[in-house]
């Protein structure tokens, strides 16, 4: 999304990516102040190597399309001890029709973490005493 937003304002995906990225000395939202970061050093570092000659080249009329693409996402490191929990929560509702629907604050990068969670749940309801 970022590069289709960039290209339709004419800008580089890159260099917006660069004038947003967290840098050391940082506060993020949650008040933590970054004492490292080398996320502009990574994006520079992956430009070079794309503009290094890695752009695959187009084949006419090819049912296979190839690109090059760039992401950057954030994770915290040794922030969970004490009153600087950075977690989530997450909830099981029951829906009208039987279905169960799980809400949760975590993102999902292809780690399987929905079906995880919701096994979870389901383990820690399955034990919890039951009402009569």
């Amino acid at each position: 999304m970022i590069d289709v937003a960039a290209r339709r304002a004419g800008l580089d995906p890159v260099e917006v990516r660069l004038k947003n990225a967290v840098r050391q000395g940082d506060v993020t939202l949650h008040g933590w102040n970054v004492r490292s970061c080398g996320l502009t050093e990574c994006i520079e570092k992956a430009r070079t190597a794309i503009v290094r000659g890695r752009k695959p080249k187009e084949e006419k009329n090819g049912k296979i399309k190839r690109g090059v693409g760039l992401a950057c996402m954030n994770h915290v490191s040794g922030n969970r001890t004490g009153n600087n929990f950075d977690g989530s929560s997450s909830m099981v509702r029951f829906q009208e029709d039987g279905k169960l629907v799980l809400y949760h604050g975590e993102s999902d990068m292809g780690q399987g973490l929905g079906p995880c969670l919701l096994r979870s749940q389901l383990k820690l309801w399955a034990s919890s005493p039951r009402m009569s």
